[in-house]
């Protein structure tokens, strides 16, 4: 009955979220903020789940990865994906979180253990209609959750990714990195005015 409330109050608040998305409304605080600590926040949210149905939770952080960015909807954007990454991995598998700095940017990746994507959808997987039939099931997963998550990397400056291999499929995203360290301006002496 509880996950059953708790699935309802998710895609409430996906529908929420697309409607301030598709309006251009969707409010983000931006600051510096250390995005390893968001991914161990993330993973140890979900480690008696992820016990409880067999999956290991694997993290692969280097520590002080500051981004600009707002915590919550990040927070929001990691369980999005972590959940559903959960959800799709057979028991006995595993979910990859990964998050390094490439360049000017904090990438974060999340890998499922599940089935593949199919190479002709993989650039559908972000829009609000994409589905998928989950193997074995009845059920088909929506691409709400995906769709939402694009819209909150991007209003963040961010950019959102998806591959998929035999080992699963991978889900990115990347965030502005701060607190990047540049050579100070040096001070130009201005003329001084002639008397």
């Amino acid at each position: 009955m509880r996950r059953a409330a708790e699935r309802a109050q998710r895609v409430v608040r996906n529908l929420i979220d697309v409607a301030h998305i598709d309006g251009g409304r969707l409010s983000v605080e931006r600051g510096s903020h250390d995005v390893s600590e968001l991914v161990a926040r993330s993973v140890r949210g979900f480690e008696a789940w992820a016990r409880e149905r067999s999956v290991d939770v694997v993290e692969e952080t280097a520590p002080g990865l500051l981004a600009t960015c707002d915590p919550q909807r990040i927070a929001d954007v990691l369980d999005r994906l972590v959940r559903a990454a959960i959800d799709v991995t057979p028991p006995n598998g595993a979910v990859r979180l990964r998050a390094e700095r490439i360049g000017t940017v904090i990438r974060v990746s999340v890998t499922d253990g599940g089935p593949t994507i199919d190479e002709s959808v993989i650039s559908c997987v972000f829009d609000a209609t994409w589905q998928k039939k989950i193997e074995g099931t009845a059920r088909e997963r929506v691409g709400l959750a995906l769709y939402v998550t694009k819209g909150i990397v991007e209003a963040q400056g961010g950019t959102v990714s998806a591959a998929s291999d035999a080992r699963g499929a991978t889900i990115s995203f990347t965030l502005p990195e701060s607190g990047v360290k540049r050579e100070p301006k040096r001070a130009i002496p201005l003329p001084r005015p002639s008397q």
